[in-house]
């Protein structure tokens, strides 16, 4: 049983007994100690766009805007160019981690670049 089968099935018993997991998140990527890339589940929230948290030391300090790969501001120009960096070339691990994470909001990406 891979991890998505177990966040499932977590969701079906948390479902039926009338709980949710406080929070499911799938980690795009870890670049350093203190900075990652993570995704949440959105299922039972209201979000308008699709998109992935940056993290520094376990913070949520900035936004990537998964519709059209921006970057909000919150982070120094360092890891600015450092994610800004892996965004060129990991497109397509944001969609799929998002689709596994969101499996009842899929998203579509058509490339600018």
């Amino acid at each position: 049983m891979n991890y998505f089968d177990k966040l499932n099935l977590l969701k079906v018993f948390g479902d039926y007994f009338g709980f949710t997991p406080y929070e499911v998140r799938g980690q795009v990527v870890r670049f350093n100690s203190k900075l990652s890339i993570y995704i949440y589940n959105e299922d039972n929230a209201k979000h308008n766009r699709p998109h992935a948290h940056v993290e520094i030391n376990n913070q949520k300090v900035a936004v990537i805007w998964l519709d059209s790969f921006e970057l909000d501001d919150g982070l120094e120009k360092k890891d600015k160019k450092v994610v800004n960096e892996y965004l060129k070339n990991h497109k397509q691990n944001f969609i799929d981690e998002w689709n596994k994470c969101n499996n009842r909001i899929t998203i579509e990406y058509m490339s600018i670049y």
